[in-house]
């Protein structure tokens, strides 16, 4: 060869070959020899061990996080929540409730004016009468108006009153809850 380098380098190659070729055939000739380390039911018993330790991690998993779970739903004192926010439902539902109640009757009322007004203005017997049951409607209507918004307006005060003491006394646990 001309060059120095690549002679020295293609003997290297070739020493390197031949000793992983030797280290090739003296592993294989001793794994062929050595006893296998594991039997199938050294396997099979090695495979059960791995599926216990996997299930009581689990298991381990699983408690812990419950744990943690529940530790967190108490600190956030739900039961309480669900306590106040059940209170602010029935208030709301019974202030609803009074004001359906309410609506039914004015609407009741208003009816009752006008069949009332039906049957006077079938009793008519001329342009004064008539003027009069007129009148007499309008005024009817107009103090009937004024009844249901007055009662509509005890009712938002009866709401104004009942969702500030709810609130205080919602504060007031949350309060003590510390």
């Amino acid at each position: 060869m001309s060059n120095t380098f690549v002679s020295q380098w293609i003997e290297f190659s070739q020493a390197s070959l031949s000793k992983f070729k030797e280290f090739s055939d003296t592993s294989v000739a001793n794994l062929s020899a050595a006893k296998p380390a594991f039997s199938s039911a050294d396997v099979a018993e090695l495979l059960k061990n791995a599926i216990a330790a996997n299930k009581q991690f689990n298991d381990i998993s699983t408690a812990t996080f419950m744990k943690l779970f529940h530790n967190q739903i108490t600190s956030m004192n739900l039961g309480n929540s669900t306590a106040a926010a059940q209170e602010l439902t029935d208030i709301s539902s019974g202030l609803m409730s009074q004001f359906v109640q309410q609506q039914t009757q004015f609407i009741s009322d208003l009816n009752s004016a006008f069949s009332g007004y039906v049957a006077n203005l079938q009793q008519v017997n001329g342009t004064t009468e008539l003027t009069t049951v007129q009148s007499d409607l309008l005024a009817t209507i107009q103090q009937q108006v004024k009844d249901n918004a007055a009662a509509n307006m005890g009712l938002m005060n009866s709401l104004s009153v009942a969702t500030s003491a709810w609130t205080e006394k919602t504060l007031n646990k949350a309060a003590e809850a510390k």
